[in-house]
């Protein structure tokens, strides 16, 4: 049940990297900043870290995942996930992807609301 288009307008939002087309969700950049698992990972680096990595690895390392959680299905029917690999770290770093913004399809916008390893 995958929406391909959907897909290709997160990897857009993703691969453009304009600065207003990927965002964190406030209250997700703050555990982000308190997770002590992070290490020190910013929401910034993060955020510039999954931009090329998407960038140097294209569409296929931005995986769409049917929403089934009950808090969120009502409001997306999917969300989507990028696991990176970092120096230094055992476990890839995953991030959670909510496609927010797709009115006008030159510029997507995705929010990020989650990572960790």
């Amino acid at each position: 049940m995958d929406d391909l288009e959907e897909h290709a307008l997160v990897v857009k939002a993703l691969t453009e990297g304009l600065s207003n087309c990927v965002l964190w969700d406030k209250q997700s950049a703050q555990r982000v900043r308190d997770n002590d698992d992070l290490q020190g990972l910013t929401p910034a680096f993060i955020r510039q870290t999954l931009i090329s990595f998407v960038r140097a690895n294209g569409g296929q390392a931005v995986r769409q995942i049917m929403e089934k959680r009950p808090e969120w299905r009502d409001r997306h029917r999917f969300f989507y996930k990028v696991n990176i690999p970092l120096v230094g770290f055992k476990k890839r770093l995953f991030v959670e992807i909510r496609l927010t913004g797709y009115d006008d399809p030159d510029v997507p916008e995705v929010m990020l609301v989650s990572a960790h390893f």
